[in-house]
C-alpha cells in the first residue's frame, strides 16, 4: 500500500512580520505620524506609618482594638493606588493628590477604600509629598474597617474592586460618583 505523506501546513509562528520604519502611522494625536522613541520614567515612593495609625494598629482607640488595618490589607492597597492616583489626577484637573512644600496648614489626604468578603470597608487615609522630580513620601495617616467613614468636604476617595476603581467625591454633604477606571 502506497500511503502519501501529509503535506506540510503553513505555520503562523513561521511568519515573519515586517514593519515599515518609515510608514506613516496613526496615534492619539494624529492620523500620520513616525514613532520616534519610547522611554521609562522610574518614580521611586517611600512607604511612611504615622504615629497615630501606628497607635491605632497597636492600641486600638476608645471603642477597643481596630480589626482588619494590618499590614497585610493596608500596604497592598496604597501600593496599588498610585497608578489609578495618577490616572484621575492627569484626566481630572482639579484632583491634587501630591502635597508640595512648603507645608500648608491642613494638608491634602486622600480615602483608599476596599471591601473584603470577610470584613467590611477598610479605609485608610494617605498623603503624598513631593519630595524630588522622581521621588514621593506615602504616608498612612489613619485606617479603619467600616462602613460610614466621613469624608471631609471636597475630599476625595478612591473604591476598589480588584484591579478597578471608582473616584469619588464629597460635595456638599453629597457622596458624588466622579469617575470610574477598568481595565
Amino acid at each position: 500500500m502506497n500511503r502519501k505523506e501529509k503535506r506540510k501546513r503553513i505555520s503562523e509562528n513561521n511568519v515573519e512580520v515586517i514593519i515599515d520604519v518609515d510608514a506613516w502611522l496613526e496615534n492619539c494625536a494624529s492620523k500620520k505620524v513616525r514613532h520616534h522613541t519610547t522611554f521609562a520614567e522610574n518614580f521611586q515612593i517611600e512607604f511612611w506609618y504615622d504615629k497615630h495609625y501606628w497607635d491605632r494598629l497597636h492600641l486600638g482607640d476608645d471603642d477597643g482594638d481596630r480589626v482588619g488595618i494590618e499590614f497585610e490589607y493596608v500596604e497592598p492597597l496604597v501600593i496599588k493606588s498610585f497608578k489609578h492616583l495618577m490616572y484621575y489626577s492627569l484626566k481630572h484637573r482639579d484632583l491634587l493628590f501630591v502635597n508640595h512644600p512648603p507645608p500648608r496648614t491642613r494638608n491634602i489626604r486622600i480615602v483608599l477604600r476596599q471591601t473584603y468578603t470577610d470584613k467590611i470597608t477598610l479605609n485608610i487615609a494617605v498623603e503624598y509629598h513631593f519630595v524630588s522630580l522622581n521621588k514621593f513620601e506615602v504616608t498612612i495617616v489613619t485606617a479603619m474597617s467600616i462602613e460610614d467613614f466621613q469624608l471631609g468636604d471636597n475630599q476625595y476617595a478612591i473604591e476598589f474592586n480588584e484591579e478597578e476603581s471608582t473616584l469619588y467625591r464629597l460635595v456638599n454633604k453629597q457622596v458624588v460618583k466622579v469617575d470610574d477606571y477598568e481595565e
